[in-house]
C-alpha cells in the first residue's frame, strides 16, 4: 500500500490600497478588495484539513510611509482566535509581516482572515496595499 505523504499548499493573500485610520482594526484575505473594518466580508473557508505552518506578507505603502508605531498582524480562525502572526513598528514605505514557525490546526470547515491592528499614527501611511501567502502543510 503506498504511502501517503504530506504536502505544502499555500493560500494567497492580498488587499488593494486603503488609508488606514487610527487605532481601527481592518480584516482582508484573498478577495481583490481594499480591507474592512468587519470580519464577514473577508472571510475565506480553509479548502483542506492541516495546519497553517507560516505566513509571510507584505505591504506597501504608495504616497505616505506613515510613521514607526507598532501595526500587528494575525491570523483569525473562525472568528474566535487569532495568532500573531508579526507586529512591525518601521516608518518604511514596505513593511514585511513574516512567521514560518506556526502550527495551527485548521479543518475544511474553518474560515480566515487576516487581521491588521493600526495604532494611532502620528502620521498615518497612505494607499497601503498587500500581498502575501499562507503556508498550509495538508495530508
Amino acid at each position: 500500500m503506498p504511502v501517503k505523504h504530506p504536502r505544502f499548499i499555500t493560500l494567497q493573500l492580498s488587499n488593494l490600497g486603503f488609508d488606514p485610520a487610527d487605532s481601527t482594526t481592518y480584516y482582508f484575505s484573498a478577495y481583490p478588495s481594499s480591507p474592512t473594518t468587519s470580519i464577514t466580508a473577508n472571510a475565506l473557508t480553509f479548502p483542506y484539513k492541516g495546519k497553517v505552518v507560516g505566513v509571510n506578507y507584505c505591504t506597501f505603502s504608495a504616497n505616505a510611509t506613515g510613521t514607526n508605531e507598532d501595526i500587528s498582524l494575525s491570523l483569525r480562525i473562525s472568528d474566535t482566535t487569532d495568532y500573531l502572526v508579526q507586529t512591525v513598528g518601521l516608518a518604511n514605505a514596505v513593511r514585511t509581516f513574516k512567521n514560518m514557525n506556526l502550527n495551527i490546526p485548521v479543518t475544511a470547515t474553518d474560515t480566515l482572515a487576516m487581521k491588521l491592528v493600526c495604532p494611532a499614527w502620528v502620521t498615518n501611511p497612505q494607499a497601503m496595499r498587500g500581498n502575501g501567502q499562507i503556508i498550509m502543510l495538508v495530508p
